[in-house]
């Protein structure tokens, strides 16, 4: 693994975006078709929006129990594998993750995860930014 000190904003930016979205593809066994990142001071925010969505979910959100019993599914399903993301992620940033959060919404699928690192990454990195990047041909 190359020093984070040494990578490019976007190097990192990529490879967080992969980390996140491979986690989800291979261990909750999730798709998704587009994918944003954004890193700011010590928090990385990525936003996944489904590939397609999946008939039993979509009849459970259409009630407000139903929607708490999905968000409340995905949580649980993500935290049972969070150490293994927290791992990886580590070793890309170089720096500690002390926290996730999850937030799945329902009615539409899209899912972001919020990731709090113990340090900032400007003081690790070059300047952030912002970027989207299409996966279509990961999934």
């Amino acid at each position: 693994m190359v020093p984070a000190a040494t990578k490019t904003k976007a190097d990192v930016e990529y490879q967080v975006m992969l980390a996140v979205l491979n986690f989800h593809r291979d261990y909750l066994a999730l798709h998704y078709s587009r994918v944003r990142i954004q890193m700011i001071d010590n928090v990385i925010e990525v936003t996944l929006a489904p590939r397609r969505p999946i008939p039993a979910e979509q009849l459970l959100a259409q009630s407000p129990e139903g929607r708490v019993q999905l968000q409340q599914m995905h949580t649980a399903a993500f935290r049972s594998g969070e150490a293994q993301l927290r791992d990886r992620l580590q070793g890309i940033l170089g720096i500690e993750v002390q926290e996730f959060f999850t937030q799945l919404d329902a009615e539409t699928g899209i899912n972001t995860v919020i990731i709090r690192l113990a340090k900032r990454l400007d003081l690790v990195l070059p300047p952030v930014s912002s970027n989207e990047f299409e996966v279509k041909h990961l999934a």
